[in-house]
């Protein structure tokens, strides 16, 4: 599915200037070939896309883990108050 360029490059901070000249500069890269820059920079965002959905699973993975800690440590917190105060 593709995105219109305006959202692919929402966040990215270059001016009209510096866009221009990272244009030029992905096809000096690629030997003066416009077309291998595109297919260059298709892949390396494929490589991107993927490193940041392998990131997304283990931070919710992390956040699933500290979640059930956090709930766990409540939970023995509570009953530890309702101990001391069931002593009283």
């Amino acid at each position: 599915m593709s995105r219109p360029l305006s959202e692919s490059l929402r966040g990215v901070d270059l001016s009209q200037d510096e866009l221009v000249a990272a244009t030029e500069q992905a096809i000096a890269d690629c030997g003066g070939d416009a077309r291998a820059a595109v297919m260059a920079l298709i892949v390396l965002n494929g490589s991107l896309e993927a490193d940041l959905a392998a990131l997304t699973e283990e931070v919710a993975a992390i956040t699933v883990k500290v979640s059930k800690a956090y709930a766990r440590d409540l939970f023995y917190e509570r009953l530890s108050r309702a101990d001391r105060r069931s002593e009283d």
